[in-house]
């Protein structure tokens, strides 16, 4: 193994450390999820209002309702607000004979945005709790069950989940599934640094609380980073409930287009946060690529070929490590192999379409869209 020198191996070995150090973080935040589990019921769903947002979600919305029909437990109630769809939408909530309790809403013309929604809800909401989830999402029929089992905080991040095993989109759940898993041994190790609004359950009276220190009244974006930024400055308890019924699963972006257009708003939107840890945290893990990256391809510039590929097979493996289990399933290694040698492409057309490219979603601007 001539390719093997003392350098290439240290590099190795620094990476598989760190990776090291993520799956204990993660294994942490699990204990202290573990802690907050009762085997009998601490919390009733009847406290709890789902907030739905929507635009434009007709293709999704029937597998959400039946996903709802399911589900063994139901909360108080449901509120489906309409953000100005332009498709079938609203008619498909109106036609469908439904099972549960649900309020449909929709936004005045002044109105707009997922932010906008969410608050519409809050205010009509019944439950002195409140959990939003996204219109594209199918969760686990035994939710509430589970949750009913566990303390909730202030504000409690719930598990996403992106599975798509097709080549272009299942990177954008590959790269998701490491983001999230990489950012859940932050919580095991400090505290939480990022939510989803897609499955995100919060104290009603906290909400209204922590609006007096949002930052971003000129974004039109969800409640999920920036909310989190406000709970933790007003004071509010935080946690990360992490279980597998928990769970509410979601497909990646259906072409790279649109994959590479919701990263770049979600990068683009740390800026507006201003959450130092969640930043350097941010800067350390691009760092350890590019400079992984870098040192790997250093390998094949000189020649050592042999070095290069097995760098890059093993930040594969290692990288599979921090991925749960389930989504381990989905992808072979050959696929996560050329999802690796893409990947620092993808960082800077990442950085370069969220600092110079004015974002669209839906028809809208980052700023109305996020």
């Amino acid at each position: 193994m001539s390719w093997l020198k003392l350098d290439v191996f240290l590099a190795m070995a620094a990476y598989g450390l760190i990776v090291g150090l993520v799956l204990l973080g993660k294994w942490k935040a699990k204990r202290k999820s573990d802690s907050l589990l009762s085997d009998e019921i601490v919390n009733n769903s009847d406290k709890i209002s789902v907030i739905v947002p929507f635009r434009n979600e007709a293709k999704n919305l029937p597998n959400l309702i039946q996903s709802i029909q399911n589900l063994q437990t139901f909360p108080l109630e449901f509120i489906f607000v309409n953000d100005h769809s332009e498709d079938d939408s609203e008619s498909i909530l109106e036609k469908t004979n439904l099972d549960f309790t649900f309020q449909l809403v929709n936004l005045v013309n002044e109105e707009a945005g997922k932010k906008a929604a969410i608050r519409k809800g809050v205010e009509l909401a019944k439950g002195s709790f409140i959990l939003t989830w996204d219109a594209d999402i199918t969760p686990f029929h035994s939710y509430f069950s589970e949750l009913e089992k566990y303390s909730w905080a202030s504000l409690s991040i719930l598990p996403v989940e992106m599975r798509d095993s097709k080549w272009a989109s299942g990177f954008f759940a590959w790269d998701y599934q490491l983001q999230t898993q990489t950012s859940l041994s932050m919580a095991g190790w400090a505290r939480p640094i990022l939510a989803s609004g897609a499955n995100l359950l919060f104290e009603k009276e906290a909400f209204i609380y922590a609006e007096e220190h949002r930052t971003d009244g000129y974004l039109s974006s969800g409640d999920d980073q920036f909310l989190l930024s406000a709970f933790r400055k007003s004071g509010k308890s935080i946690q990360n409930l992490v279980s597998k019924e928990l769970t509410v699963i979601t497909g990646s972006p259906l072409t790279i287009t649109d994959g590479l257009s919701q990263r770049s708003r979600w990068l683009g939107k740390s800026k507006a946060v201003k959450d130092n840890l969640a930043n350097l945290f941010g800067v350390f893990v691009l760092v350890l690529q590019l400079s992984y990256y870098a040192f790997a391809f250093h390998q094949l510039w000189i020649g050592n070929f042999g070095a290069t590929i097995v760098m890059i097979l093993i930040k594969s493996e290692l990288d599979a490590f921090i991925c749960t289990y389930k989504f381990q399933e989905q992808f072979n290694t050959f696929q996560v192999f050329v999802y690796e040698l893409v990947f620092p492409v993808y960082i800077f057309v990442l950085l370069f379409n969220s600092i110079f490219k004015i974002q669209t979603w839906k028809g809208r601007s980052s700023k109305n869209a996020i």
